[in-house]
């Protein structure tokens, strides 16, 4: 990494005790407090003006693994663990708890979203089920099964796509949860690995394990297309490139441009509309987990956290990020030559 693009970096500390599983900033558009959840079972809530940790719920190391986490407004937090527990959280609490259980899976709760527009936590699990909770009363609003384990989800206004072990695309509309409005297969031969879809709600990106995303548009009308991403070339003992999974993939909220980040700890932005890439915002010490643009873009979470596709070896301390974002970093083509 050069030494500019250090410059532009901002470290939160102190990071999570083990594996970083999400981040994402605050609701509010202008805010700027991340969310961080950890294998280590903690839930830390940092600043990104002063790089420091406001509050951290759980035990580090001794609570279940979190897996997931989300916002539900400035205060209020939710997150699911390895044991199937949907946890709710507040930061107006006077001591900083485990998390307040508010529904159960019966296996991991793999993914955690917060509806706006029905008022409830959305999660998905290792159980293969797709369910909802209205936090106020710990009731559960609706459950629905899952073609297989949740992998991956994306929740953008009415529209919730979830990415399973059977290589599935599930379509769902959170005013309808009765069933998928659409199942797809997924235009990615390898297991799914991240969902995002674009603000403008006209397409999507999924990521894979084979260092590959795919864009596909919601209209039938529209193109769709796939690019290799995040490999090294020749690196492998044989010659053949080394290929590293696409672990997150979130989109600019202005732009429209997306970032992509491997288990080769690079972070790329790229063009969908030229289907180019914009930048390389320099390597990391180790995979990149997650990625999370802040609500005017002008800012990118980025977590480098070893995610285990080389399996268990020894791997650089997790970290976590801020990156300034400059706008030729990622307009799209288009906007550059007007």
């Amino acid at each position: 990494m050069s030494t500019s693009q250090q410059q532009q970096l901002v470290e939160l500390y102190p990071p999570p005790l083990d594996g970083i599983s999400k981040v994402c900033f605050g609701t509010n558009s202008a805010s700027h407090f991340i969310l961080a959840s950890s294998w280590a079972g903690s839930l830390s809530v940092y600043d990104s003006v002063s790089g420091t940790l406001r509050v951290e719920f759980g035990k580090a190391n001794e609570s279940p693994p979190l897996l997931d986490c989300a916002w539900i407004d400035d205060t209020q937090l939710v997150g699911g663990n390895s044991l199937g527990q949907v946890l709710f959280y507040s930061m107006l609490s006077t001591l900083p708890t485990e998390g307040q259980v508010v529904g159960q899976h019966d296996a991991g709760v793999r993914c955690v979203r917060w509806s706006e527009s029905i008022a409830s936590v959305i999660t998905a699990s290792w159980d293969a089920s797709i369910r909802g909770w209205d936090i106020r009363d710990h009731k559960n609003t609706f459950s629905a099964n899952l073609s297989g384990k949740a992998f991956a989800m994306s929740l953008h206004q009415n529209t919730c796509i979830v990415g399973t072990s059977k290589r599935k695309l599930e379509f769902w509309d959170v005013r309808k949860m009765e069933q998928a409005w659409n199942i797809v297969d997924s235009p990615i031969r390898q297991q799914i690995r991240s969902i995002a879809c674009s603000p403008d709600a006209k397409r999507f990106a999924v990521g894979s394990t084979e260092g590959r995303v795919a864009i596909q548009p919601f209209s039938e009308t529209d193109s769709s297309f796939s690019f290799k991403c995040h490999r090294q070339s020749a690196a492998a003992p044989d010659g053949a490139d080394l290929v590293f999974p696409v672990n997150s993939i979130c989109f600019h909220p202005r732009y429209g441009t997306f970032a992509t980040g491997g288990g080769d700890g690079v972070v790329n932005i790229w063009d969908g509309d030229s289907k180019k890439r914009i930048c390389q915002l320099g390597s990391f010490p180790t995979s990149i987990a997650c990625l999370d643009f802040n609500g005017d873009g002008s800012q990118l979470a980025i977590t480098s956290s070893y995610t285990f596709e080389e399996g268990e070896r020894d791997h650089p301390t997790d970290a976590l990020y801020i990156r300034c974002i400059s706008d030729h970093e990622v307009l799209p083509r288009h906007i550059r030559l007007e």
